[in-house]
C-alpha cells in the first residue's frame, strides 16, 4: 500500500499463496500369487520327474490343473503359464514312459509264458515215447514127461484070476524113451485094506507118443473093490 507521497510503507509484509500438499496416486492392489506359485513349483517337480512312469502323470496333471485355475483367477500369468507348460511336458513324457514300461512288462510276461509252454513239449519230443508193455501171456503149466491119460478102466480078466487096469500113458517130451517105463496101481478091498500092487512095463515110448498098457492085479478071490493110480517111472 503506498502513501500520498508515493513511497511504500516499510512495515507492510508481502503476501504469499500457501503451498499445495502433494498426493501420490493410489496404487492398484497386487494380485494374489498362491495358486500360480503352486502351479510353478508342481510344474518344476513334474518336469524333473517326468520320465518316472505313473508318478510323472500324477504330478503333470496336478500342475496343469493348478496352472489353469491360476490363469482363470488372473493370478501371476508368468508363474502360472510356466508351471502349466512344464507340467504339460512332464505329463506327455510320463505317458510315453508308462506306455513303454507296460509294453516291456507285457512282452517279458509273454516270453516267459511261451518258454514255460515250450519246455514240456521239448522234453516230450526229446524223450522217445515209451512202447506199451505187452501183456504177459499166461504160461502153460509144464507137463510131466510121462502122464496117465484120462479114461483108464478096471475090469476082471476073462479067466477070473486077476483084475486088469487098461489105459494110455503119454510121452509129453520131444525125446523117445528107450530104456524102461513102468506104471503102478494099488488095489484095495471093500474095507480099504491094501491088497497089493498092479503094474505094467515097457521099454519104448516114442517122442510125443503113447503107450497102451494093461496092468494085472492078482485077484483070485475077487476081493478087489478099488484100484488107485500110484506112479509112473521111466528113464
Amino acid at each position: 500500500m503506498s502513501t500520498p507521497t508515493g513511497e511504500q510503507p516499510t512495515n507492510v509484509q508481502p503476501t504469499y499463496a500457501p503451498p499445495q500438499p502433494q498426493y501420490a496416486p493410489p496404487q492398484p492392489p497386487s494380485a494374489p500369487k498362491g495358486l500360480a506359485i503352486t502351479a510353478l513349483v508342481v510344474g518344476i517337480v513334474a518336469f524333473l520327474l517326468g520320465l518316472v512312469p505313473v508318478l510323472g502323470i500324477i504330478l503333470g496333471l496336478t500342475g496343469v490343473v493348478f496352472g489353469i485355475i491360476a490363469l482363470v483367477k488372473r493370478q501371476s500369468k508368468a508363474f502360472a503359464l510356466t508351471g502349466l507348460i512344464l507340467a504339460a511336458l512332464a505329463l506327455v513324457a510320463s505317458c510315453f514312459t508308462t506306455a513303454g514300461l507296460g509294453a516291456a512288462v507285457d512282452s517279458v510276461a509273454k516270453e516267459a509264458a511261451s518258454s514255460q509252454a515250450s519246455e514240456p513239449s521239448e522234453a516230450g519230443a526229446s524223450e522217445p515215447a515209451a512202447e506199451p508193455t505187452p501183456a504177459e501171456e499166461p504160461q502153460p503149466e509144464p507137463k510131466e514127461r510121462l502122464t496117465l491119460d484120462e479114461g483108464w478102466t478096471v475090469a476082471p480078466d476073462e479067466y477070473g484070476f486077476s483084475t486088469v487096469v487098461s489105459g494110455y500113458v503119454s510121452n509129453n517130451s520131444d525125446k523117445a524113451i528107450t530104456n524102461y517105463v513102468q506104471i503102478t496101481f494099488d488095489s484095495y478091498d471093500a474095507a480099504g485094506a491094501n491088497l497089493g500092487t498092479c503094474l505094467a512095463n515097457t521099454n519104448t515110448i516114442d517122442a510125443n507118443g503113447k503107450w497102451k498098457f494093461e496092468a494085472h492085479c492078482l485077484d483070485t478071490n475077487g476081493e478087489i473093490a478099488e484100484v488107485r493110480f500110484k506112479e509112473i517111472t521111466g528113464f
